[in-house]
């Protein structure tokens, strides 16, 4: 009768240390799925901006609010964003949009890749142009950035 006592003292302690584990997962997954709802994502801009123009070459702007959500799917809003056109081009943006809706693939994002699954663009204006060199507006490697 001893022995199986003990052992059901120790199964006892092992489920309360699976219901820790699993408290703790769950409070990990819950941080990692609403966090990013209360944060202010507008103080990043600078940097968004930053690294969009230095992979474009021209000079990116969200003039707008920045915000990003991961439920129910993970999700990223900018508002009023323009690129910059080539340097020798009749108008100063390239694009300029009202709104860009992009959601993200979950499980990518997790493993620290960003794969984009489905995005919307609201009132875009491109503006595309053959230079009098023969380049054209669109071709980012002929560009280089605009300052």
């Amino acid at each position: 009768m001893r022995s199986a006592r003990k052992f059901r003292q120790r199964t006892s302690s092992g489920k309360k240390s699976v219901i820790a584990i699993a408290a703790v997962m769950a409070a990990v997954i819950v941080t990692v799925l609403i966090l990013p709802g209360f944060i202010d994502w507008n103080r990043f801009k600078d940097q968004i901006e930053s690294k969009a123009s230095s992979l474009t070459g021209r000079q990116v702007r969200i003039h707008g609010p920045l915000s990003f959500r991961m439920l129910p799917r993970p999700a990223l809003t900018l508002e009023d964003a323009t690129i910059a056109n080539h340097a020798g081009a009749s108008i100063p943006q390239m694009l300029s949009l009202e709104r860009l809706d992009a959601q993200l693939g979950m499980l990518a994002l997790l493993s620290g890749k960003i794969q984009v699954a489905n995005f919307r663009i609201i009132s875009p204006v491109l503006n595309l142009e053959t230079l009098v060199d023969g380049v054209n507006n669109w071709d980012f490697l002929a560009g280089g950035l605009d300052k």
